[in-house]
C-alpha cells in the first residue's frame, strides 16, 4: 500500500498493520487471508493478482481450483 495511504489512516486514529508487521512477509495470499479474517481485519492491496483470490462463500480463503 502507498506510504501516503498508510499515513493518512494512522492520521485518523485507525490501526494499520502491514504484512511485515505481522510475521506474515513472503507467506500466501490465502495465508495472509486467513491471518486477517482471524484477526478481524480487512486486507487492501494495490496487486492485480487479489482479483483472482480464491474465495468462496462456501469455504472462505479456499485454495479451490476453478
Amino acid at each position: 500500500m502507498h506510504r501516503d495511504v498508510v499515513r493518512a489512516l494512522l492520521a485518523r486514529g485507525k490501526d494499520v498493520r502491514s504484512v511485515l508487521d505481522e510475521g506474515m512477509g513472503g507467506r500466501d495470499d490465502v495465508d495472509v487471508l486467513r491471518h486477517a479474517h482471524r484477526q478481524g481485519r480487512v486486507v487492501l492491496t494495490r496487486m492485480p493478482t487479489s482479483a483472482r483470490w480464491p474465495i468462496t462463500a462456501a469455504s472462505p480463503f479456499s485454495a479451490s481450483s476453478t
